[in-house]
């Protein structure tokens, strides 16, 4: 299953995608996870399947356009555009959120149109990801709480993020007994439950590098080994958090942590 484990570009996040790509390469890693975001290269497929040939680097998983890309237009645009480049990079699957900080209704438009979607992604597959908890405040006092087991039960295929999962104090290995038949990929990382540093009340989303923080990482991962789960699992860390000091966070200290992110997964799941 080792080639089942990939990187996502939001642990480098603060790098340029051609750097990243240096990165994954020297941390061992064949495939990886494109998060299209504000940055006119993830957005560039001629370019990426340049870096592709170049680092002999697979992106496997497109994670949709980011809220933030206002570019794109609104959350259909940004979807429709998402898909147009996951299917250009021959990307398996499209990761997309739940939520969007800017429009309640989604997660509930994406419920009803789900089958569409899929349809008009294919053969890309698309996998809903599961909120966290602090994100669901929107405009007003309205809620979106796509965390919930009963809202992300609606979904046919749906990306876990265990990270995502500790914001709201859910335990990963009952939320994951009960949905484990629609999970078809992971974003796996760790957590330290610390509380956010702005927003009082929350659990800040920390990824964490796995072993660093206290979520049963190793008995999930036993748990997908138990259940044959045969898709990704994405590494997804914090960048910010590879030291207490940003200034001592260096490309070597990065390549050493996505090196144990790595041989942690593998060594409890082959």
């Amino acid at each position: 299953m080792q080639n089942q484990i990939i990187l996502s570009t939001g642990s480098c996040h603060k790098y340029g995608l051609h750097r990243f790509f240096e990165v994954a390469k020297k941390a061992g890693f064949k495939q990886i996870e494109l998060i299209i975001d504000d940055s006119l290269d993830t957005r560039d497929a001629k370019y990426i399947k340049k870096l592709e040939r170049r680092f002999d680097l697979k992106v496997v998983s497109v994670h949709s356009a980011m809220e933030f890309v206002y570019s794109w237009g609104d959350w259909k645009n940004r979807l429709e555009k998402s898909i147009k480049l996951a299917k250009e990079l021959k990307a398996k699957y499209l990761i997309v959120h739940s939520w969007q900080y800017s429009d309640s209704e989604f997660v509930m438009w994406l419920i009803k149109n789900q089958k569409r979607v899929y349809k008009s992604a294919k053969p890309v597959r698309v996998v809903t990801e599961n909120a966290t908890k602090r994100d669901d405040f929107t405009s007003g006092n309205s809620i979106n709480p796509s965390y919930h087991f009963d809202v992300m039960e609606q979904f046919d295929s749906i990306n876990f993020d265990l990270s995502h999962c500790a914001t709201a104090e859910i335990d990963i290995l009952e939320y994951f007994e009960k949905i484990k038949d629609k999970v078809n990929h992971i974003h796996f990382s760790d957590s330290d439950f610390r509380a956010h540093p702005t927003k009082k009340g929350n659990i800040e989303d920390c990824h964490l590098v796995p072993g660093k923080g206290k979520l049963p990482l190793k008995k999930f991962l036993k748990k997908l080994k138990t259940e044959n789960y045969t898709g990704p699992i994405s590494i997804e860390l914090w960048c910010d958090g590879y030291a207490k000091d940003p200034s001592k966070i260096t490309e070597e200290l990065v390549i050493k942590n996505l090196k144990a992110a790595k041989k942690f997964v593998g060594t409890y799941f082959r």
